[in-house]
Order: structure tokens, then sequence, then C-alpha cells
């Protein structure tokens, strides 16, 4: 609404759950991580590629001036078996080109699929696996970068501990905070290299 317009943000976060529940369930990191910047969360729980897909069309993100834009979307369409790997990666491949085409400006830090499922040999770790090495081809490492922290997640035996990923799939407050360290160099160096001054020396 009116409160977005020409709005200069730090990071713009786009997603699904994952992203939408940060503040509230780990709010401790969120606070921590971004309390010092400007960010502006649009996560939407449930959201597929697709809704955000339809849900960018009509947002007004022109008047958001964002640093950069971090964007974690798919694991839903895998949930609701919705296409193949490579589908689900045209659909991000349109989100990155909305993205672009309304903030040119903005650096967008595309973030692998995070695996799920407690155990190794779920199905779906192969499905996660094989959609991220379709979407890193996404990044061009100029305006779009790819980071997969997926093995952050993973015990040395290959599985994800109830204390991060309490069903498999959300985050716990330590989950949250395994996502912000893996990220935070990336997103730090980003904010830099974007055409702004940090008020720093770059």
């Amino acid at each position: 609404g009116e409160q977005l317009n020409r709005r200069s943000v730090d990071v713009l976060f786009i997603g699904d759950s994952l992203t939408e529940y940060w503040p509230t369930d780990a709010p401790a990191v969120w606070q921590a991580e971004f309390g010092h910047l400007r960010c502006v969360n649009l996560g939407v729980a449930g959201d597929t590629t697709s809704d955000v897909l339809a849900r960018l069309q009509t947002a007004k993100l022109d008047h958001l001036d964002a640093r950069v834009t971090v964007l974690l979307i798919g694991t839903n369409d895998i949930s609701l078996g919705d296409g193949a790997p490579s589908d689900i990666t045209r659909r991000v491949r349109s989100i990155v080109d909305l993205i672009r085409g309304k903030m040119p400006n903005s650096k967008l830090l595309l973030m692998a699929v995070f695996p799920r499922d407690y155990s190794p040999h779920a199905a779906v770790r192969e499905t996660v696996r094989r959609l991220n090495s379709e979407l890193v081809k996404i990044a061009d490492e100029q305006s779009v970068f790819f980071l997969d922290i997926g093995q952050a997640f993973i015990d040395r035996d290959g599985f994800i501990p109830k204390t991060l990923m309490p069903d498999g799939v959300h985050l716990s407050e330590e989950g949250y905070a395994i996502w912000a360290e893996n990220m935070r160099s990336q997103l730090q160096s980003l904010m830099q290299s974007g055409g702004v001054n940090t008020g720093g020396t770059s």
C-alpha cells in the first residue's frame, strides 16, 4: 500500500512460510541479524512459485528500492507435486526476471531450497537436490547470486536434527540462527557492492 511508496530498503525477503515465520518463530535471531537494517518481509505461508509470480505481478515493488532481495521459494511446489524441477526452475526464473524488471538496482540472492525430511533416504531429498542443480543456473553472479546452505542443516550421517527442523520442513529458532549465520557474509558483501554508499570504504 501507501507505506511502500519509494521506500529505501536494505533487504527485501520474498518466499513462503520459511521466510514469513522468521520474525515470529525466531524473533531474537531476526532482531539480532536484521534489527539494525531496514527490512521488508514479504514471505507468505503456503506460497508456491506460481503464487509468488501472481503476487509480484500486482505488487508495487517499483516503489521499493531494495539493496538486496533474498528469494527462497519452491519447497511447496515439491509438497504439492507441482511440476518437475525444470518446471519449478522455469517459474523461479520468471520470478527473478520480474524482480529484476521492477527493481533493476537490487542485487538478488537466490537461496537454494533447503533440504527436508529427517532421513537422508527420503525421496524428497533427491528432488530438492535436482531442483537446486537447476536453480544454480539462474545466477549470473553479477546481479543474481546463488547460495546453497543446505549442508548446514544436515548432520554428518545425513540426518536433519529435529532441533533444527521439528517437522522436517519448518525451522526452529536454532534453524533460523543457522540460516542467519550462513547467509551473513554473502548478504553483507552484496549490500556493500550495490551502487549505494554504505558509509564505509568499499
